[in-house]
């Protein structure tokens, strides 16, 4: 693996690990860091989750253009993309054919043959590659970050995907369909950072769905829920990672509010930013000059979405 360049930036102590978990206080965020303070964290390594983030994947809104009834809807996707046989194809222990010809069999027992075809044929075309994100990736690629992918994918997509121009930005990747194991289990965070010697200090790890982010936590990486590239951008920020275009007057020298922009604000109490993972708190408001740095605020609880796909 190529050595990346190394830079350096500040990441207040709230933000680091071992800042503790909804509920858990203060006597957790002495463990690796100091409580109080700023401590110096290194940022080299930017893992992307792919359905959802780097392509298009919206199940739910994909059965509500085709069908538009509630009920509907919830059987279909308990038929398909919610299903075991769907896991397990993910995991790579069915192939798609036999995890297809599962579905339509279950399908036809609840006289939902017709739809169940319409979703198996159709749902590929959900795959759009979002360009937002990409050229997101290829600004960090020129900043000299490491960029990695880490999904749970099934083999016939894995290799879809892996046609599109924007495969050759990764530096490596996990897919589980490879490792028979899915997200959030943290042995397939792990199967990565042994594969390509990441460190998880050193790695953030963006995914639309909050269980699988929450999980990133767990295994030591710093987790970002996606919602789009905006948000991304500014969480990316809070820790120090620019991702965002250069301005003119970035380009001629003039920082300006750049720097106070790089540091996180106190946000609503009442709630919680829009890429919140538990243990981490993200830039989600509007800097300001003058806000106080939190030091030592606990994170807010959240509640998950519902099972991810990829």
């Amino acid at each position: 693996m190529k050595k990346l360049p190394k830079a350096a930036f500040w990441v207040p102590a709230v933000h680091a690990r071992g800042g503790g978990r909804p509920g858990q206080g203060a006597q957790n965020q002495g463990n690796a860091f100091p409580r109080t303070g700023q401590v110096n964290v290194l940022y080299k390594n930017i893992i992307f989750d792919l359905g959802g983030v780097v392509v298009d994947f919206d199940p739910r809104e994909f059965l509500v253009d085709h069908f538009m009834n509630e009920r509907v809807e919830d059987q279909l996707y308990d038929i398909t993309f919610g299903s075991e046989e769907w896991l397990q194809m993910d995991a790579g222990l069915l192939t798609r054919e036999e995890g297809d010809r599962i579905m339509r069999e279950k399908g036809a027992a609840l006289r939902r043959s017709f739809e169940v075809g319409v979703i198996l044929d159709d749902w590929y075309d959900m795959l759009r590659t979002k360009d937002d994100t990409v050229q997101l990736i290829k600004r960090l690629k020129k900043r000299g970050y490491g960029v990695f992918y880490l999904s749970n994918i099934s083999w016939d997509v894995l290799e879809m995907l892996q046609q599109r121009k924007f495969w050759q930005l990764f530096d490596g990747g996990v897919a589980s369909c490879e490792v028979k194991l899915t997200k959030p289990d943290l042995r397939i965070y792990h199967a990565l950072l042994a594969k390509y010697g990441l460190s998880a200090a050193e790695s953030i790890f963006i995914d639309d769905n909050t269980a699988n982010a929450s999980a990133a936590f767990d295994a030591d990486i710093t987790g970002i829920h996606f919602k789009n590239v905006r948000t991304l951008q500014r969480a990316l920020l809070s820790y120090g990672v620019e991702s965002e275009k250069k301005t003119e007057q970035a380009e001629t020298g003039c920082h300006g509010c750049r720097g106070i922009a790089a540091l996180p604000t106190q946000t609503n109490p009442k709630r919680a930013p829009e890429h919140f993972v538990p243990g981490r708190v993200s830039l989600a408001e509007k800097p300001s000059f003058f806000a106080k740095l939190p030091t030592n605020r606990p994170a807010a609880p959240f509640a998950a979405h519902g099972a991810g796909l990829f």
